[in-house]
């Protein structure tokens, strides 16, 4: 059985007004993706895809993710079973996370239509035609804040997040009270602040949101600032989420123990 294997890379677009601008990206027009498609015998065997230009988070250049998955696909030795791909896969340490993400998804992805499922219903889950989701509200000026908001929520999306701690604090809350003012408590509110507040002022800066009722604030401290992130799971008015903090193991059971 002959597998082909193609790399393929895309770049998508928000929108005409909107580019993804956080707290520690800056402003990005596109998200770079890079997709791995297996095929064998006329059918898809495998697909998966990866974001590529995430180095303000991972410290990895999109080429190089690209170059190393050019490196793999040429050296790996394809006569295996999926099973046994998936396996290697996992258990190297040798792959950049991006790396690692795509093929792990990829080959699992095989190995569910390959059992006639999908992958959702191979990991033991029960397939859904839909589920529910958030839409984020990227930094820029409070017109076009205002028009992305409406739109989402036009369109059914009744719960909005919003990227925070790009400039000052209080242009933070001006924006927050814009989209209270607009749409009171019919939607669900949320911030993010990418890790950029720092001790006490993310305390204070926490206990002050109380105001507006968020549903949870993300990442408000950087992520190894586990002292700060203990303190505030006692004292924040509303759940703290984290995502950079949870970049391995040991992160997820530090955060258990907290």
């Amino acid at each position: 059985m002959t597998r082909h294997i193609r790399l393929l890379t895309g770049r998508l677009h928000y929108g005409p007004e909107v580019k993804l601008h956080t707290a520690t990206s800056g402003p990005v027009s596109q998200l770079d993706e890079t997709y791995l498609l297996i095929e064998q015998e006329g059918r898809t065997l495998g697909l998966g895809g990866v974001r590529t230009n995430i180095a303000y988070l991972t410290g990895i250049a999109g080429d190089r993710i690209n170059r190393e998955l050019v490196d793999w696909v040429n050296r790996i030795d394809w006569s295996q079973s999926v099973e046994a791909l998936a396996e290697e896969v996992v258990a190297s340490r040798e792959y950049p996370g991006p790396v690692k993400a795509l093929l792990d998804q990829t080959l699992h992805d095989a190995l569910a239509r390959e059992s006639g499922l999908t992958l959702c219903e191979w990991l033991g889950g029960a397939w859904k035609g839909a589920a529910s989701t958030n839409q984020t509200l990227f930094w820029g000026d409070n017109q076009s804040l205002l028009n992305q908001a409406e739109a989402y929520v036009a369109r059914g999306f009744c719960s909005l997040k919003l990227r925070v701690a790009v400039e000052t604090f209080e242009q933070d809350i001006a924006r927050l009270k814009l989209l209270r003012d607009r749409f009171g408590h019919e939607i669900k509110l949320a911030a993010d602040a990418n890790g950029r507040w720092t001790g006490e002022s993310a305390r204070r800066n926490v206990a002050a949101l109380d105001a507006f009722s968020l549903d949870y604030i993300e990442q408000p401290v950087a992520a190894e600032d586990w002292e700060t992130l203990r303190l505030l799971s006692r004292e924040a008015p509303m759940p703290v989420m984290l995502d950079e903090s949870l970049a391995e193991p040991s992160a997820v059971r530090r955060l258990i123990e907290i």
